[in-house]
């Protein structure tokens, strides 16, 4: 088994193939392809679209192609999904610590962070506008854009469709818990682990899964203190601040892996007994939910 690894959006990306389907220079492709939209998308970077937008509210922006169409889509899942998923909430996670990206923050940092004015007030509309056919972007004066919800698993699929453009089927993309399983590992499905969320190192159960995406969610991986208490990046976008749930971890199978992503997260949110509900209705997906408690609920069957 060929098995590539680098650092990326703030995570580590995977890249599993069988040795016998590997494609020489297929690792550097995913690599440049993954850095490149990360460096259009970042909400950390200067020199990213995403930094211009959030720095030039009440102007229209410029932005590229792809930008663009990942601008559409969050703006789509916004309506969609009765803004439980908001792109634009960058605000809030700057107020309790999350200005840097992830792995710069220290877990043990525990200062005053400047706070969001109150009260909050979630957007009736996705607070921004899109000018298709001059490639611009005006974002609502007040809001911050951060498509990290979305964008990861956005940029994993990009990336996919590169190894696949090389003639490669048979493989497993992996961005810090999103991933793409796409056809099957020589003549048997990829096995999947879940990591138990009370012990991360471990597994809580193991998936066979084929031609499917997988991505969790959850509120014990990425924490940090604020103000004396624990804090997590799932912000409930009704409320502006860490949403609370009794779930820790929700993980997604569907075939698509931003649905997947957005189902998992908007899931968290729900909590348990709404999530099921929801879920159930949703067509194509399974899921593995755990709660606080440590109840492992799912549909999943395998």
């Amino acid at each position: 088994m060929r098995y590539e690894r680098f650092q990326a959006m703030g995570t580590w990306v995977e890249l599993i193939v069988p040795d016998d389907q590997w494609r020489e220079g297929v690792q550097d492709t995913v690599k440049s392809t993954i850095l490149d939209l990360e460096g259009l998308l970042s909400r950390f970077r200067s020199d990213s679209e995403l930094w211009q937008i959030n720095h030039n509210p009440g102007r229209w922006v410029s932005v590229s192609r792809k930008t663009m169409e990942v601008l559409q889509l969050a703006k789509r899942t916004f309506e969609e999904t009765a803004g439980f998923f908001n792109p634009c909430l960058a605000g809030v996670l700057e107020s309790i610590g999350y200005d840097v990206s992830f792995d710069e923050i220290d877990a043990s940092r525990d200062g005053a962070r400047p706070v969001v004015e109150l009260p909050y007030i979630p957007p009736a509309e996705c607070p921004y506008e899109l000018d298709i056919h001059e490639s611009r972007v005006w974002l609502q004066p007040g809001y911050k854009l951060d498509l990290g919800g979305i964008a990861k698993s956005w940029i994993v699929q990009q990336a996919a469709q590169v190894v696949m453009a090389k003639q490669l089927y048979q493989f497993v993309l992996n961005g810090g818990g999103d991933m793409i399983c796409h056809g099957q590992n020589g003549d048997k499905p990829w096995s999947v682990s879940i990591a138990d969320p009370f012990h991360p190192e471990q597994s809580l159960l193991t998936l066979q899964v084929a031609n499917l995406a997988v991505c969790t969610s959850g509120t014990y991986r990425r924490k940090w203190k604020q103000d004396g208490r624990w804090v997590h990046h799932i912000i409930d976008p009704f409320l502006g601040c860490p949403v609370e749930t009794d779930i820790i971890s929700c993980t997604v199978i569907h075939p698509d892996i931003v649905q997947a992503e957005v189902q998992a997260k908007v899931a968290l949110m729900l909590g348990a007994d709404e999530a099921c509900a929801w879920l159930q209705g949703v067509k194509g997906s399974d899921w593995i939910i755990v709660r606080q408690t440590g109840e492992v609920i799912q549909s999943w069957k395998s």
